[in-house]
Parts: C-alpha cells; sequence; structure tokens
C-alpha cells in the first residue's frame, strides 16, 4: 500500500519575523548573581563602616586626595573603604548607615536563597530587623 502524505493547509502562518524573541524575565541564575553581589557588597560596606570607627579620625586627610598613591589610610579597604565610609557616616546617616549593611545583606540573601518575599510577610518582622 502507498503511503498517504497529509499536507499542511496553506492558511497556517509562519512568521519568519518571530523566530526567537528575548524574553526580559529574570532567570534563577541572574537572581544568584545579583544576591551574591549585594551580599559582598554589604560585607565590603561593614567591614568599611566598622574600620572608620577605629581610623576615622586618620583618615580624614587622605579622604579628599583619593589620586594620591602616597596616602596611606588604615581603612581596612583602602582609600575607596575611607571615601564610602566618610560619605555614608560622617558625611551621611551616622551610624543608621549600618541599616544599609542589613538592608543590601537580606536582600541579597533572599535573592541568593530563592524565597520569597511573602515568606518575610510575619507579624512583628519589620520591628523584628530593625532591633
Amino acid at each position: 500500500m502507498a503511503k498517504t502524505i497529509k499536507k499542511e493547509p496553506a492558511d497556517k502562518k509562519t512568521d519568519a519575523g518571530t523566530e526567537s524573541k528575548k524574553s526580559w524575565r529574570i532567570t534563577k541564575q541572574h537572581k544568584a548573581l545579583v544576591g551574591s553581589l549585594l551580599v559582598l557588597f554589604a560585607i565590603s560596606l561593614l567591614l568599611a563602616f566598622v574600620s572608620f570607627y577605629i581610623y576615622g579620625q586618620e583618615d580624614q586627610s587622605a579622604v579628599t586626595e583619593l589620586a594620591d598613591r602616597d596616602a596611606k589610610v588604615g581603612n581596612w579597604l583602602g582609600k575607596f573603604g575611607a571615601f564610602l565610609a566618610d560619605i555614608f557616616v560622617y558625611k551621611g546617616f551616622g551610624a543608621a548607615s549600618f541599616l544599609f549593611v542589613r538592608l543590601f545583606f537580606l536582600t541579597g540573601a533572599y535573592l541568593v536563597l530563592d524565597l520569597s518575599v511573602k515568606n518575610c510577610a510575619i507579624p512583628g518582622f519589620g520591628i523584628c530587623t530593625l532591633l
């Protein structure tokens, strides 16, 4: 017996223009990458802020001289850490700058661990995070 081949109807549209559209959805890898960067940034801010309270008076003159390679700073992250700590702690928010560390760390942890924001909707959670 002969095989019969079914022809597809000509009215089906095959668009060559809709080959593969890029999706702007955030994948799990993107969340992990951004979360890891936020956690690392939070740790670096913590180191800069803590060392600002230890070596802040010594670093005041070197903060304005970022391009000078001969200026020595005591900050654990070097001149950039002294500059960030000076902006956030001295000129900005003071001791409340440590809340930025917590905010960046928790946001990064939630992204890395792929937790839902609904999980943090525990009554009183907002008050507990501020303590």
